[in-house]
């Protein structure tokens, strides 16, 4: 069977394109995982209502966490910790994700075997209305060569990481 992934999904104030996001978690390919929607204490109208109908309709997929705002950090932990997944994937409220996102980054994590390894990938800016803006083209030459660069100054957006649960749990 196909390692579990926890897609995390922080929300604070996002009733404008949360169900963008969380319908493009649900649209993927790649069977195995789980999306945990934490409510940092949205003051906005419809973030919660949002997030509940779509955990509503997909009880067996979703599950959905209201926390006093603490930011995003405290939003991230309270996910991990309750996450089932043996991976984390972290998906913002404004960000979507392509639907073979989780499939093709496990199928490269696994095809080198490498325990504790994070894959991560190019991503694209978009606009509210989904047209393309830029793209982070990301130099893989420089990872090999000065592989700090990843921690310091890389442009790779968490959005587009997969780690290891146990990594995320450890640090």
């Amino acid at each position: 069977m196909s390692p579990r992934i926890t897609i995390v999904m922080p929300v604070y104030n996002g009733e404008r394109y949360l169900a963008g996001a969380v319908a493009s978690a649900l649209a993927q390919d790649y069977d195995n995982f789980e999306i945990v929607i934490v409510n940092d204490g949205a003051t906005d109208r419809y973030s919660a209502r949002i997030a509940q109908a779509f955990r509503d309709a997909n009880q067996d997929r979703i599950r959905y966490i209201y926390q006093e705002n603490g930011g995003v950090a405290a939003a991230l932990n309270t996910a991990i910790g309750v996450a089932t997944g043996e991976f984390f994937a972290w998906l913002s409220h404004d960000d979507l994700y392509y639907s073979d996102r989780l499939r093709q980054q496990m199928e490269f994590y696994q095809k080198f075997d490498l325990d504790g390894a994070c894959v991560f990938s190019n991503f694209r800016f978009i606009d509210e209305n989904k047209n393309k803006l830029s793209s982070a083209v990301l130099n893989a030459s420089v990872f090999e060569a000065i592989p700090e660069v990843s921690l310091l100054q890389s442009g790779i957006n968490g959005c587009a990481l997969l780690v290891p649960m146990k990594i995320m749990r450890q640090y």
